[in-house]
């Protein structure tokens, strides 16, 4: 089991530099060595626990987003007991576990949609990891999914683990 730590944080870009309002940021995770297959990155942000939060599944090789919201008691499918001081995975998984998130909000399946719909498919699939045996890129971005207004600027981090069994 590998573990460890990230962070991320960004800032609204001036319009006249080409801020588009998408405002991207990725949280980058390499490992050690090459994982074949390449795992999915469950992403677990607010109460991690099977009773709430955000858990988001991304494929890492093909793009394709599960939102489980609907089915939060199935996350202990992919992260066991898995908490942000004691980060579990079970294999073929990536946990990135969210501590920390102001004004940062993981990028749920409708925004990674409507980016790809609206964009090049290059760009929008630009948080797909170019090695996804060896790193993962945890998608995550400044505008607000309640109200669709970007923040000013914000930051998160937390933990992962990877199960390589």
């Amino acid at each position: 089991m590998l573990t460890g730590v990230w962070s991320v944080n960004g800032e609204l870009g001036e319009e006249e530099a080409g801020a588009d309002g998408t405002i991207p940021l990725q949280a980058a995770i390499s490992f050690l060595s090459k994982v074949e297959p390449a795992p999915e990155l469950v992403y677990l942000s607010g109460p991690t626990s099977p009773s709430g939060g955000v858990i988001l599944v991304f494929d890492t090789e093909t793009g394709k987003v599960t939102d489980m919201r609907e089915s939060p008691s199935e996350s202990g499918d992919f992260c066991g007991s898995g908490t942000i001081s004691n980060p579990q995975a079970n294999p073929g998984y990536i946990c990135v576990f969210a501590e920390t998130e102001k004004n940062v909000f993981p990028v749920d399946f409708f925004a990674l949609l409507e980016a790809f719909l609206e964009e090049e498919e290059a760009q929008s699939n630009a948080w797909i990891s170019p090695a996804p045996q060896s790193g993962a890129i945890a998608p995550l971005t400044l505008i607000n999914p309640s109200t669709g207004n970007p923040a000013p600027g914000g930051y998160a981090k937390g933990s992962w683990a990877l199960n390589t069994e």
